[in-house]
């Protein structure tokens, strides 16, 4: 062999063996990414509450506001217009809505009253209610983190629960059900660790009391039994106003004609016109808002092909109601049997009789699954869990 075959023959070499380096080096990154991913670090409540409810809270928040700032002073449902008629005065009480969801509502409508509008009362309202429901959404990642579901679960959920339209379009709405949420989330939690810890946690007092309370809440602010009232698309039309003239209570207007009944009908409109003025702003925006709430509709409604009007599969009710419900509990009934957990098939209950009571519902509307949409990551992970969790 020559000398210039013995030198190409070494090159051949270094450059494999420079390749052979380089591949490996890449893999070595790409488990080591894998590995970080697929970390579990299951810890206790409290610790994960220290280290991570923050900056869960302030990114959920960061990635609402735009939408908060949209939508503001927020949005009311055809059944938070009913209960406005009664909490001002112009209609008698009744359950066909839940009372303390009229009065809690009511409160902030006297509290923006006394300080010049309702609608201040409202601004109040959907700040509240948004920190608050933020505020669960973080408590949820701390505790799917604290029962050891692997990180790129958890960072899915919090891109979910940051970004999803069924989740941020729920959370500046004046209604039963984004109210319902607010207890319903904690609750949830609470729910799954006891059944996750087979009760031992219903033993520390705090937590009895909380979970009781929270049980409360949650049973008095949505009463799904009830008949659903289907939401209508003409608030504040004369249509939609007059099925509430004949409802209003004596001495709310002022009867001034001795006309037919036609003319005490139209007496009636125009009080409940009147009355209901102050909440009109919450439709009187900018055009530009309006634009992009327009845009944001029709993309939400449709699946993006020109011309064509079919549902959008990312905010198609199916996707979070049935379909990523049925394929997590499938997951835990499948799995191999030492692998098969019964707390968590108990705690995944939960969720299959809040969809269950969807399906028993006589229409379908966006604001009904509100609890579900926000709870879905708490129960996605129990197919990752395979061991009891120690308690709070």
């Amino acid at each position: 062999m020559n000398e210039g075959t013995a030198a190409d023959v070494t090159a051949a070499h270094g450059g494999r063996s420079r390749q052979s380096k380089k591949h490996s080096k890449t893999y070595r990154s790409i488990s080591a990414i894998l590995s970080w991913l697929t970390a579990r670090r299951p810890t206790t409540l409290s610790t994960s509450l220290r280290a991570r409810f923050l900056p869960y809270l302030l990114t959920i928040a960061i990635a609402w506001l735009p939408w908060l700032i949209l939508t503001w002073p927020g949005s009311m449902r055809d059944d938070t217009l009913a209960q406005y008629l009664q909490s001002s005065g112009l209609h008698h009480y009744y359950t066909q809505h839940p009372l303390f969801d009229t009065l809690t509502f009511g409160l902030f409508w006297h509290i923006g009253s006394a300080l010049g509008s309702p609608l201040i009362g409202q601004a109040l309202y959907t700040v509240t209610q948004a920190v608050l429901l933020a505020a669960g959404c973080a408590l949820l990642l701390c505790y799917i983190r604290k029962i050891g579901s692997p990180r790129w679960l958890i960072g899915l959920g919090l891109v979910y629960l940051a970004t999803n339209y069924v989740v941020v379009g729920a959370i500046t709405t004046m209604g039963k059900d984004s109210l319902h949420a607010v207890f319903y989330l904690p609750l949830a939690v609470l729910f799954v660790e006891a059944c996750l810890t087979r009760g031992s946690v219903l033993a520390r007092r705090p937590v009895a009391f909380a979970f009781v309370i929270l049980l409360f809440a949650t049973i008095v602010s949505k009463r799904t039994a009830l008949i659903i009232v289907r939401c209508a698309d003409y608030l504040f039309t004369p249509s939609y106003l007059r099925q509430w003239a004949s409802f209003l209570s004596e001495g709310a207007w002022k009867h001034t004609s001795d006309g037919d009944a036609d003319t005490v009908a139209a007496e009636r409109l125009a009080a409940i016109e009147h009355d209901l003025a102050p909440l009109r702003g919450t439709s009187d925006k900018p055009q530009w808002q309006k634009n992009i709430l327009r845009a944001i509709h029709r993309w939400a409604r449709s699946d993006g092909r020109v011309g064509v009007r079919k549902g959008n599969p990312l905010t198609s009710m199916a996707l979070y109601v049935t379909w990523i419900p049925l394929a997590a509990g499938l997951a835990l009934v499948v799995r191999p049997a030492r692998r098969r957990y019964g707390p968590a098939l108990a705690a995944y209950g939960l969720l299959a009789f809040t969809v269950l009571s969807l399906y028993a519902s006589p229409v379908a509307l966006f604001w009904y699954p509100i609890p579900v949409f926000l709870t879905l990551p708490l129960f996605v992970v129990l197919p990752f869990t395979f061991r009891e969790s120690h308690p709070l």
